[in-house]
């Protein structure tokens, strides 16, 4: 590790506010070319976070420790890999298919740009930097790569990859459990809430059993992750809002009925099986 960041510090862009402009072009020129050669997978997935961790590297590594520098990594890098998920088990058979593709993406880039435009006012021109920045974003980033990572697991499911590897659907919580404590550590430490495990630990089973719960319905995967997500979106909000003191029982009915309908919905509209 040592050796790692001395072989870094080696690299330093003198024009650093183009570092976001970079990634984004290398971003979109690496996953467009997936579609077309996948058997670059792999390769693009490493170019796309080779590119995010060396912007917040150059950001970062003169002037935080390592765990801050880790919880601002943490988030883009997690995205970057769920969304790479998401694209290999996504259809490309029609027209409609690769334009829904391209709004993914273009979203995806957007994403990354803006993160990491924050990330340089924040390190390089706190001037520009205004105080909690980082929150919508942040909340825009983790809602994606969730719903990636949980349509990607129940893609996974119902194209028979668990079969094939003779894997019980189970399995599926366990991934979603790992996901969601990422993506929660990070929305707590945007908001500056402090992290508390036991809540962390509730949250993280709550939507394993959901998940595990939801394999069972006969939906599209697509329908089962958007459903999901909600779920871990509402869940996650109340927990933030109980270590931020303001938990009452008018704000949770608030939150159940609001999250009620917008999942009602989301199965009345979706595609059944």
């Amino acid at each position: 590790m040592v050796k790692l960041r001395a072989v870094l510090s080696l690299i330093d862009f003198q024009k650093k506010h183009l570092l976001p402009f970079f990634v984004l072009i290398v971003f979109l020129t690496v996953t467009e070319a997936v579609i077309f050669f996948p058997r670059i997978f792999y390769a693009s997935l490493g170019a796309s976070l080779a590119a995010v961790f060396l912007a917040i590297w150059q950001f970062a590594y003169k002037n935080l420790s390592g765990k801050s520098y880790y919880n601002f990594l943490l988030l883009p890098l997690v995205f970057v890999l769920n969304l790479y998920t998401f694209l290999s088990i996504w259809p490309y058979e029609s027209r409609l298919n690769m334009a829904l593709l391209q709004a993914v993406l273009f979203s995806g880039g957007a994403f990354l740009f803006a993160y990491l435009r924050l990330a340089y006012f924040y390190f390089v021109k706190p001037y520009l930097y205004k105080e909690n920045s980082f929150v919508n974003i942040s909340s825009f980033g983790v809602f994606l790569a969730f719903y990636f990572a949980a349509t990607s697991s129940y893609a996974s499911i119902s194209y028979g990859q668990f079969l094939f590897f003779n894997l019980p659907t189970w399995t599926i919580s366990v991934f979603m459990i790992a996901v969601t404590a990422l993506v929660t550590h990070q929305s707590f430490w945007s908001e500056k809430i402090a992290a508390n495990f036991y809540y962390l630990l509730l949250v993280c089973l709550v939507v394993a059993e959901l998940s595990w719960s939801m394999t069972f319905l006969p939906v599209s995967h697509y329908v089962n992750g958007l459903a999901l997500s909600a779920a871990y979106y509402f869940i996650s909000h109340l927990a933030k809002i109980k270590l931020a003191g303001g938990l009452t029982g008018a704000v949770i009915k608030r939150y159940l009925a609001f999250a009620s309908i917008i999942i009602l919905l989301i199965f009345l509209t979706g595609r059944w099986i």
